[in-house]
């Protein structure tokens, strides 16, 4: 909630001066007066429901939602309100903007190193996959000797999973579904909260070498991807019946909307598949550049593609119409093997193969910050689902877990 204060606020010189209050005509203070109301809310979900509506008074708005920024007590409200004032593109803002970028306060707070009590005779370790549960409780943490799952509030080991490989969390939280890529793979399901095996499915799928897992929305489909066959097959996730069978490869993902899915192809496409009818939507070429990694934004509007040349392409899932190109190839740091987008759908987070991972705002391609601490190649990053905890791993065996420092915002 907001602190209640009559002193001068920062914004007022940041919009030079004379700060209006937000209720200048009869129509603006009818609606600013809900606004303010549902600021007043102790709910968080609330309060952020109605930053946008302000947007509609022009500078009363904004002053608000500046407000908001510099005193609502939560982070979660204060991160909302500066995305919004992001997209004004009001340079006279950018003072205020920088100070309380949520993301000069993002911080590498702990350190995982995989323990390794299965396989001690490897001699090359490393983190092939994380995934995070939906309710923010778990990591998973698949590397080439097993799978650690870990308690993300600490950190701290729970149990370790007799596999590797590909891995998904189911969006309940409560099963882990993992496959091997070895020619003879099989998927199995796991408890997630005490690692013990459930149940092993989709006997016709072996021979594969599964090499991507995604999970629809409701828990009720699987999609697997094999490379080294050109086959993704998707499957009914409780009964284990094979529902369709598409030419495409990894990377994949499923679309939060729950109505299709996305793979790669060899000649470097991106097809679009519906997840029920396995029908072939759409194919959006990406001028035969090979793609490392993909992601959709959580509306389901943009896709999100890295390609080995270290460009980001944005496409508009519905037209494929490319939207927009981020720049975010270097010299020293190419190729790009990961990418991942915050689940507000306003940062877009890659990894690259010299050890460094890079912010970039997903609507103007700008840079927000660089992560610089891990020294091996990045190959997995999955934000937490409240956005605050990005989870790194490495080809060193170890897990970067970067949080926003709420306490130091502004």
């Amino acid at each position: 909630m907001l602190r209640p204060t009559n002193q001068p606020q920062e914004f007022d010189v940041a919009l030079g001066g004379g700060n209006d209050s937000p209720s200048t005509n009869g129509a603006t203070l009818g609606g600013m007066a809900a606004v303010l109301k549902n600021l007043k809310s102790a709910s968080i979900d609330r309060r952020i429901a109605s930053l946008p509506l302000a947007l509609r008074y022009d500078r009363a708005g904004t002053n608000l939602l500046l407000k908001v920024l510099t005193e609502d007590q939560s982070w979660q409200v204060r991160r909302s309100a500066y995305w919004l004032l992001r997209q004004e593109a009001d340079p006279r803002l950018n003072p205020v903007l920088n100070r309380y970028n949520p993301y000069h306060n993002f911080r590498c707070q702990q350190v995982i190193t995989l323990v390794d009590v299965t396989a001690p005779s490897l001699s090359t370790k490393f983190v092939s996959q994380l995934a995070i549960s939906s309710n923010s409780q778990f990591l998973a943490a698949s590397s080439n000797f097993n799978i650690q799952v870990y308690d993300l509030t600490d950190c701290s080991l729970l149990h370790t999973i007799p596999d590797y490989g590909s891995i998904a969390i189911t969006n309940d939280s409560k099963t882990l579904v993992s496959a091997s890529g070895n020619y003879d793979s099989e998927v199995s399901l796991w408890d997630l909260a005490t690692g013990q095996p459930q149940r092993s499915l989709l006997a016709d799928h072996r021979g594969m070498g599964i090499d991507a897992i995604a999970i629809s929305p409701n828990d009720q489909t699987i999609a697997i991807s094999s490379s080294y066959q050109g086959k993704i097959k998707t499957y009914s996730l409780t009964s284990g019946k094979l529902a369709n069978t598409h030419n495409g490869q990894s990377p994949l993902t499923m679309n939060p909307n729950g109505q299709n899915f996305i793979s790669s192809s060899k000649e470097g496409n991106i097809k679009v598949w519906s997840l029920y009818s396995g029908t072939l939507l759409r194919t959006i070429s990406n001028q035969e550049k090979e793609i490392t990694s993909i992601a959709i934004s959580p509306d389901g509007q943009i896709l999100a593609a890295a390609s080995w040349d270290g460009q980001i392409y944005l496409w508009r899932l519905m037209t494929s119409d490319l939207h927009n190109i981020i720049q975010a190839h270097s010299a020293n740091l190419n190729p790009i093997t990961t990418i991942t987008i915050s689940p507000d759908g306003n940062v877009l987070a890659t990894g690259y193969h010299r050890g460094i991972v890079r912010l970039w705002d997903l609507h103007s391609g700008e840079l927000l910050k660089d992560l610089s601490s891990c020294s091996s190649r990045i190959s997995s990053l999955v934000f937490s689902a409240d956005g605050k905890k990005l989870a790194i791993g490495t080809w060193e065996a170890k897990i970067y877990i970067w949080e926003i420092d709420e306490a130091n915002l502004g």
